[in-house]
């Protein structure tokens, strides 16, 4: 049977949420929590536990440090009075945006995400939304085996990060890539519920944050863009002509069709000549 709430929450405030530095000498993975996350993190407990009450609860938490610390920090408001469990599931892990990361780098390949698609836009040696997509479709297969492994099962809580758990929407309620786009990732330890109703549906009890209209605003603005991209610029040489900011130093008009048929025949006059000469040896 499935659960009455379905709860998505995002890890509280990161070392990395607070300077991005941090990314070029400790993996994305082992990022800690502030202090002020983890205090997030025990202020959504509580209200966690309120949603939740006494009720069975299951735990989905993320591998990375950030995640569990979080639920660990949530954890304190269920010690006493409830039946819980957590799984640790590294599918629900962050978006893979490639291994050590320069800041300066990453600032550009970020705005270059943004002009070019949130969803389809591939990190280098890193996942695109897509990818996430992908195993977050084969985690809700594994969720919906547990709606018929656990009958009195009445929550799941589900601890992980901001492109995953847009992505875990995206796959469950069948949003488009376009509805995709316009949706932005939660605050930390913001959370979003989603309640059954009848019919077995669920439908979402909390708003989603979008982006602001100057968002998409910005990205029309293409000389912005120009100007963040130039520090990174993308190799282009295979094709010039692909490179959305190549602009030819001359403009040059196709010939006459008769110059173009002129050229032609004198190349086969000179192939033909040197073709007799082969021969006549």
């Amino acid at each position: 049977m499935k659960p009455k709430k379905i709860i998505l929450i995002r890890h509280g405030e990161s070392e990395g949420n607070k300077n991005e530095e941090i990314y070029r000498e400790v993996p994305d993975y082992k990022i800690p929590l502030t202090e002020k996350g983890k205090k997030q993190a025990q202020d959504a407990g509580i209200k966690l536990r309120e949603l939740t009450g006494n009720s069975k609860t299951l735990f989905y938490v993320s591998p990375y440090l950030r995640s569990t610390q979080t639920l660990e920090e949530i954890l304190k408001a269920y010690e006493t009075g409830c039946d819980w469990r957590v799984f640790q599931e590294p599918r629900l892990r962050e978006q893979d945006f490639g291994n050590f990361q320069d800041s300066l780098k990453m600032r550009n390949i970020k705005n270059e995400r943004d002009h070019y698609g949130r969803f389809f836009y591939r990190f280098p040696n890193g996942e695109s939304g897509a990818d996430v997509y992908d195993r977050i479709s084969t985690f809700l297969e594994t969720l919906h085996r547990v709606f018929r492994r656990f009958d009195d099962l009445e929550n799941i809580i589900i601890v992980s990060h901001g492109l995953t758990i847009r992505t875990f929407f995206m796959r469950w309620f069948h949003w488009s890539v376009e509805k995709f786009e316009t949706i932005a990732n939660p605050n930390n330890c913001e959370y979003y519920v989603m309640q059954r109703a009848s019919g077995e549906r669920y439908h979402l009890t909390t708003e989603l944050k979008t982006f602001p209209k100057e968002h998409f605003e910005r990205l029309e603005n293409r000389s912005e863009f120009k100007f963040l991209m130039d520090h990174n610029r993308p190799d282009w040489s295979c094709d010039p002509s692909r490179d959305p900011f190549f602009k030819p130093a001359v403009t040059i008009k196709p010939s006459s069709n008769r110059n173009i048929y002129s050229n032609n025949s004198i190349t086969l006059f000179i192939l033909i000549s040197i073709l007799s000469i082969v021969v006549s040896r």
